[in-house]
């Protein structure tokens, strides 16, 4: 290019003229996206494009004439001027480009880049033209590009993972703070280091040395692979072994050229350890590492047929691909699948795609279906994308090239990622940071917003303030360097326990102008090491309480390595007895004999199994199980016994009862029965069938079994049955049923009883007694009842008569007997006078006689309607009838204080009279002692009169009671053998019974029951 005006090489134009000439190059630079202006040798504006009245705001006569510094800022005139100066002297400096500010009409300012190119004529300077580039996108990108390196510094530095970045060489180029502390060596000595320097002491999980070609340096570099991960051990120079997940992904430069590798590595020292521990205490946690893709894609043509599978879906599922390709969805999955997943598939080959869930066997998947399109656009397939949704979803992400290291770090990063502005705003997350939150809920547009957040202290529980959130912290210019452990409160309803470290990311000035934090979750962690601890306290417990037992653990000679329980120690071996003491040498042959196939069974078989055997006296139930480590090995035996000795006694005591219940119902004739109140079921004891002749061993229905009863009396069992059911109160009825088999009738005597749990019946039970037999003596004995009240009635009649037409020529002979003693009285001699004196007390003992069998006749004929009477005032009117004999014979009668009964008072005044002169009579030598009582029993009132006298012989306890029949000689005591039948005959009328007590010599006590008085006054 040539720097003087006045050039006389042809044009770009070599025909055109120069006004037509002029005009191209007017469009030619009116159609440049660049500003382009030419300035005289004052710095006036000459020439101005459309790109520059655009640009700065002015119109072309605004500009054309005025000084170049109406568009630029004070401090860029006199930097352009001096580098005009610098250049007039210096060629070399002629093509470099200079920034500058551009200052528009509206006063705003406009990054922009000038091309300067100096008009010079016969070495005089004319001017200048330029080339100006509106640079304000391009500066927005350094400016992002500078934030996102600064993220990322803010990131490695605050990272609870170790980054190192290894170079194409395999050295060491840098490592953060975090991979210092697990190399256990500081940056300067890593950087001496190369990724296979044998200092380090690399080696595999399972602690073989790390082949070559398993190194993560050469699966990066060398396979160009990325690692997801890879557990290796190292060696710090402490000499102490460190175990290290390792995650990796190979970095290229603009050429396409490996440049070099990105390593994330978190310490999972402790997480193995704890891992060790949790498996050797209890074995019954276990960790499943899922390293594998979770999906499988299909494609299938317009006929549903599958004509590509894959993906590592298939293997979890047991599909083999080969199954799949070249058949149909209707060929492969039932009609119910089809018929839920052929709307999709037709929608992709018609060129719709759509999303859907399916529940396939124990899994449910989430799938995609869309058209496949050729080159035309037309759709000739459709494709399917199948998730396994029920362990995990799959995270992608797009990689853009501008932030190819951000985006990497992020992708092999074991924690979760947050980026805020510095007014709070959060602008950036990773899929980690999502999936600890359980999804995309980091849309806070400031500070006050994280209150939407539901976080709270780990340690207290008390809820975090926005304002002390970790991320606010850091936009506030604070370094968390030290982890924060919070929980949180997922969207999916989880609640996990998060550890948080943050960085504030600082602009050029110093301010803050992101922050930036790393979540990592360590739920499982915490909870391991919960478990662990929980573990060891409950297998603890659990060995030293075992209930009723012993618990013990063994090894593979059956020697015992531990040994614990309720049991230990009695009346089991103690504990030091036990343990260290193989199982053979512990017990005696036969118990031996017993448990050892059960022992070997466990530990060589794996078998879990329980036997009965005695040991020490007492009978044992014994379970032994096997105890597997991780990989299923086993490495020892776990066997619980527990004391059944008492349960083996119940047992025994529950078949002999069982026995006895079966015999009983038998001999009484009674079986059992419950119904289900809501289903209406029947259950039946065996008797039952036997009583009612019903063939086979299953119930009938409830309504079958009630059809059963006797027509009459159906209605009163199905009522009685529901009333039970609805109020929970028990009946007792006797009905007739007829039987099954042959039709006869029976009676029965029918009970339930209904339990009730919250004012609802729950259960209803009963018994059924064969009555027929006792119905049939009922009948009978009703029939000879009707009989003898019949013959009763006869001979109370007779004796009525017979008493009645007695009397008058008894009357006849007493008047004689009289008339001979007033007149031949004076005559008679003694032997007359005795035989005279026979004739008249014979006569009136047959009179008495006479009138106790009328009273004996009539006391349920002549007696009083029952009411209410006061036994105290009855014994008062004895008192009164028998006070002249009572003073004679010095007799003393004492009374409790007795009842009011329902009763005839006569009868009564009756009964006690007899029995009082029955005392008085009796007494033998000395004065008569006599006590009343009285003692209450249910429904009636037991009285007793109790004497000191003669008393009877037992043998003749019930003779006594019998009409005519008297214990003594006519000399001894006078009676007519009436008195005592006729108490009996009153109480008997009373619905009560009278009997008594008696030795001879010892005195008497005659008891008899009366009902009492609703209205009694005690």
């Amino acid at each position: 290019m040539s720097d003087q005006a006045g050039n006389t090489q042809r044009g770009f134009w070599a025909d055109a003229t120069g006004e037509l000439a002029l005009d191209r190059y007017s469009t030619i630079v009116n159609m440049v996206d660049d500003g382009i202006y030419q300035l005289d040798s004052e710095g006036r504006f000459v020439a101005v494009n459309d790109t520059i009245v655009e640009l700065t705001g002015y119109s072309k006569d605004e500009l054309l004439g005025e000084y170049v510094s109406l568009v630029l800022a004070d401090e860029d005139v006199s930097r352009i001027q001096h580098e005009i100066h610098r250049r007039l002297t210096d060629d070399d400096r002629r093509d470099e480009p200079i920034e500058f500010t551009a200052r528009t009409a509206d006063d705003d300012s406009i990054p922009c880049e000038l091309e300067l190119q100096l008009l010079v004529e016969d070495g005089t300077f004319q001017g200048s033209m330029g080339v100006v580039r509106d640079i304000t996108g391009r500066k927005q990108e350094e400016r992002n590009l500078r934030q996102e390196r600064d993220i990322v510094e803010g990131i490695v530095e605050t990272s609870p993972v170790g980054i190192a970045v290894v170079d194409a060489d395999g050295e060491v180029t840098f490592a953060n703070e975090r991979a210092e502390e697990i190399y256990g060596r500081s940056r300067d000595e890593l950087s001496e280091f190369s990724h296979d320097d044998t200092r380090l002491d690399l080696v595999e999980e399972n602690g073989d040395p790390l082949e070559t070609g398993e190194m993560p340096f050469n699966r990066v570099v060398t396979q160009e692979e990325e690692i997801h991960d890879q557990i290796l051990g190292l060696r710090r120079p402490s000499g102490e072994r460190v175990w290290v997940s390792v995650n990796g992904a190979p970095q290229w430069n603009e050429d396409d050229e490996l440049e070099r590798a990105v390593f994330a590595f978190e310490d999972v020292t402790k997480q193995r350890e704890n891992e060790r521990k949790l498996e050797k205490s209890e074995h019954r946690y276990r960790t499943l590492v899922e390293n594998f893709p979770n999906g499988s894609v299909g494609m299938f043509d317009e006929d549903m047929r599958y004509t590509a599978v894959g993906g590592q879906l298939l293997d979890s599922l047991d599909i083999e691909p080969e199954d799949r390709i070249g058949s149909t969805i209707h060929e492969l999955h039932p009609d119910d699948l089809v018929e839920q997943i052929e709307p999709y598939f037709q929608s992709a080959l018609e060129g719709e795609a759509d999303t859907f869930e399916i529940e396939f066997g124990d899994r449910y998947l989430y799938a995609h279906a869309l058209p496949v399109r050729d080159a035309a656009d037309e759709v000739f397939a459709g494709m399917l994308v199948v998730r396994d949704v029920t362990e995990r979803k799959e995270y992608e992400r797009e990689i853009e090239r501008n932030n190819e290291q951000l985006e990497t770090l992020f992708e092999v990063l074991p924690v979760g990622v947050v980026v805020a502005e510095d007014d709070g705003e959060i602008v950036a997350a990773n899929d980690n940071a999502h999936e600890i939150w359980g999804g995309d809920v980091f849309d806070a547009d400031s500070v006050a917003e994280y209150e939407q957040y539901p976080v709270r202290w780990a340690d207290s529980g008390d809820r975090v303030k926005p304002e002390e959130m970790t991320l606010a912290r850091v936009i506030n210019g604070e370094e968390v360097t030290d982890p924060e452990i919070f929980e949180i409160e997922a969207t999916d309803g989880e609640r996990r326990v998060v550890e948080a470290e943050g960085m504030p990311i600082r602009d050029e000035t110093g301010e803050v102008d992101r922050g930036v934090i790393t979540l990592s979750d360590v739920t499982e962690r915490r909870e391991a090491q919960r478990q662990l601890e929980e573990s060891e306290r409950l297998y603890r417990t659990l060995a030293e309480h075992f209930p009723n037992g012993v618990v013990g653990v063994y090894d593979h000679d059956l020697r015992y390595t531990l040994a614990a329980g309720e049991k230990i120690g009695d009346p089991a071996p103690s504990a030091e007895e036990v343990e260290g003491t193989r199982m053979p040498d512990l017990y005696p042959d036969d118990a031996v004999a017993d448990l050892e196939p059960l022992f070997r069974a466990a530990i060589e078989d794996g078998e879990t199994g329980s036997i009965e055997t005695e040991v020490v006296g007492r009978h044992w139930r014994v379970w032994a199980t096997p105890l597997r480590a991780d990989d299923g090995e086993i490495f020892a035996g776990l066997s619980f016994a527990q004391d059944i000795t008492e349960r083996k006694q119940r047992e025994r005591e529950l078949e002999r009862t069982l026995d006895l219940l079966e015999r009983t119902e038998r001999i009484a004739d009674v079986g059992g029965w419950e119904i289900n109140p809501e289903t209406q079921d029947v259950f039946w004891t065996d008797h039952i069938f036997d009583l009612l002749e019903v063939p086979g061993d299953e119930e009938p229905p409830l309504d079958e079994a009630l059809d059963m009863y006797h027509e009459e009396d159906k209605p009163r069992v199905e009522a009685a049955v529901e009333e039970a059911l609805t109020s929970g109160d028990p009946f007792d009825i006797e009905v007739r049923l007829r039987t099954v088999a042959t039709g006869d009738v029976r009676w029965l005597r029918l009970q339930g009883v209904p339990e009730t749990v919250d004012g609802e019946v729950v259960s209803f039970r009963g018994a059924a007694q064969d009555i027929t037999e006792r119905k049939q003596r009922e009948r009978r004995l009703e029939e000879l009842i009707d009989r003898l009240e019949e013959s009763n009635e006869r001979l109370e009649q007779f004796a009525y008569a017979a008493s009645h037409d007695l009397q008058e020529p008894l009357r006849m002979v007493s008047t004689y007997l009289q008339l001979i003693e007033q007149r031949y009285g004076e005559v008679l001699d003694e032997e007359g006078e005795e035989f005279l004196e026979f004739a008249v007390d014979g006569a009136d003992r047959m009179r008495n006689m006479i009138e106790g069998l009328l009273q004996y006749s009539r006391v349920e004929t002549q007696g009083d309607d029952f009411a209410s009477v006061d036994l105290d005032d009855v014994i008062a009117d004895v008192r009164d009838d028998l006070q002249v004999r009572i003073e004679e014979n010095d007799a003393e009668i004492t009374a409790d204080e007795l009842p009011v009964v329902e009763g005839d008072g006569g009868q009564l005044r009756q009964v006690f009279q007899n029995l009082l002169n029955n005392a008085i009579e009796y007494s033998g030598d000395g004065p008569p002692r006599v006590d009343i009582s009285a003692e209450r029993n249910d429904g009636q009132w037991v009285v007793s009169v109790s004497d000191e006298g003669i008393g009877i012989d037992p043998a003749d306890a019930d003779r006594v009671f019998e009409v005519f029949q008297s214990l003594h000689v006519d000399d001894e005591h006078t009676g007519t053998g009436i008195g005592l039948a006729l108490c009996e005959r009153i109480v008997e009328r009373h619905g009560g019974e009278i009997w008594v007590d008696s030795e001879p010599g010892e005195g008497a006590t005659f008891s008899f029951t009366l009902p009492a008085a609703s209205d009694q006054k005690r």
